[in-house]
């Protein structure tokens, strides 16, 4: 019989994790750092053209006719130097600011900009193991005022990315699930 990962958020502000496990051993992991960062599907593509250098800390990624602002969160896929979650520091028209290590990479357009479904400070969402020491239990809180950032409905329920982040001591791995908001708040 194989386990099964569950993941689950109830009314509102409770997320668990169900039966974390580690896929080469089949062991339940309950020493992991984990973290939970929404998204909605949506992206945007970076413009084909090189990351511009601001400081050797910082860079400037063009988006032509992007929306973000200041203090949005992203993640970046599929990039050969900046994958990962970043918190945009300054924008002008057609270009965003984050902080991080310069290294020379030109975008081909087809990398992907998600944004996050963020309101407060708690981003991302950090889990603790809960329960016994072998079953892979961990919970965490949502901050309030997730509510009414997250579209709800049975008809146009809309498809939101949870990238799952788990740290141990040999490793880190990131999980994509796909998650779908149709059951309406409490």
């Amino acid at each position: 019989m194989s386990k099964r990962i569950y993941i689950f958020i109830k009314s509102d502000t409770l997320i668990k994790i169900l039966n974390l496990i580690d896929g080469e051993t089949g062991d339940y992991i309950n020493d992991a750092t984990v973290k939970i960062a929404l998204f909605s599907s949506t992206a945007l593509n970076p413009d084909a053209a090189a990351a511009e250098n601001v400081d050797d800390s910082s860079i400037k990624i063009k988006i032509t006719g992007h929306t973000l602002t200041t203090d949005d969160y992203i993640r970046i896929a599929g990039s050969l130097n900046y994958d990962g979650n970043y918190q945009i520091t300054a924008t002008e028209t057609d270009y965003i600011t984050i902080e991080v290590t310069y290294v020379a990479e030109t975008f081909t357009g087809s990398e992907l900009i998600y944004i996050a479904v963020r309101k407060g400070d708690n981003w991302p969402i950090s889990l603790t193991h809960e329960g016994d020491d072998d079953d892979g239990y961990y919970d965490g809180v949502l901050p309030k005022s997730l509510k009414g950032l997250i579209e709800y409905g049975t008809a146009n329920s809309q498809v939101y990315y949870l990238f799952v982040t788990i740290t141990r001591t040999t490793y880190q791995k990131t999980l994509l699930l796909i998650c779908r908001a149709i059951y309406p708040p409490e």
